[in-house]
């Protein structure tokens, strides 16, 4: 990226902590929101707005537009943490910290495994610019698919109680 916009490798990577800036403004200030959302909708328009951030990123023209999508792209890839106490209350009972579990992981291996298949990608095409691309087309794809399998109305009170103090590591009431 530096190369390509003729700046230094520090300010290259400033995109970099951007992004995981942004994505701490996003779980600070989209998450709690969710609350008062439907989740079936926050789980077509998070992907969404994502996937136009990758597609933004991957035809930037200058460093500075390209951190600007890495902000809006960043701050919107909360839904793990948004739809968390959610699928902990429609867990069987005993298996909520089992769900809680995969649910957590699924965002650890992705950001393991996007970083690998990103230079993949990018090594594979000649440049960085595809893994955004890719990556834009598999969020648009999840943002199509996902709220099929996201409820249309939230659980009970008590089931969201009990899916909180799961995620807050308490036992169950």
């Amino acid at each position: 990226m530096a190369r390509y916009f003729h700046t230094s490798a520090s300010t290259a990577g400033l995109v970099a902590t951007t992004g995981q800036i942004d994505y701490a403004l996003g779980i600070i200030a989209i998450v709690p929101l969710a609350d008062g959302a439907r989740l079936r909708r926050l789980s077509t328009l998070l992907p969404a707005i994502t996937a136009a951030g990758l597609l933004a990123g991957a035809f930037a023209p200058s460093i500075v537009l390209l951190s600007m999508a890495t902000l809006v792209l960043s701050a919107t890839t909360v839904l793990p943490q948004a739809i968390m106490p959610t699928v902990v209350s429609m867990a069987t009972p005993g298996n909520a910290g089992r769900v809680l579990g995969a649910v957590g992981t699924g965002p650890t291996l992705g950001a393991l495994l996007s970083r690998t298949a990103a230079g993949l990608i990018a090594e594979t095409a000649d440049t960085w610019r595809a893994g955004f691309a890719v990556a834009a087309a598999a969020t648009g794809a999840l943002s199509l698919m996902l709220p099929r399998y996201v409820p249309a109305e939230r659980p009970a009170r008590a089931d969201r109680s009990r899916a909180i103090s799961v995620c807050w590591h308490r036992s169950p009431s």
